[in-house]
């Protein structure tokens, strides 16, 4: 679905812009009541670690190996020496796709692994 431009590969380059740069969030996440463990709005909460976090990436790169969005991934995996802490996180589960075993279920009782990949 593709309405007025908006759709799922645009939600997915935001996310990749803003592993790359995060102040481009600043502007929607100052009006957050609720900034996350940080209590800062300048500093996002992404555990690396939570399957929550991740599981749509799984199901994004299986579906869409060749979209330019995944090709920037495989192209910062190239090299992870020149990523940030946000980038490094995304590229870790990037590389990671169809390698991790399962492990518990986080808060979405869902594992990354578990989304339907195929």
């Amino acid at each position: 679905m593709n309405i007025r431009k908006k759709n799922y590969h645009n939600i997915v380059k935001f996310f990749i812009d803003f592993t790359e740069n995060n102040e481009i969030v600043f502007e929607y996440a100052k009006s957050m009541k609720h900034p996350g463990p940080a209590k800062n709005y300048k500093k996002q909460d992404l555990n690396s670690r939570s399957s929550s976090n991740w599981g749509w990436l799984y199901a994004y790169v299986s579906r869409f190996p060749d979209h330019e969005n995944v090709q920037r991934l495989k192209e910062w995996s190239q090299d992870k020496s020149k990523l940030n802490s946000y980038q490094w996180d995304i590229v870790h589960h990037y590389l990671n796709i169809g390698n991790r075993p399962f492990g518990s279920a986080s808060w979405t009782v869902v594992e990354a692994n578990c989304h339907l990949t195929k």
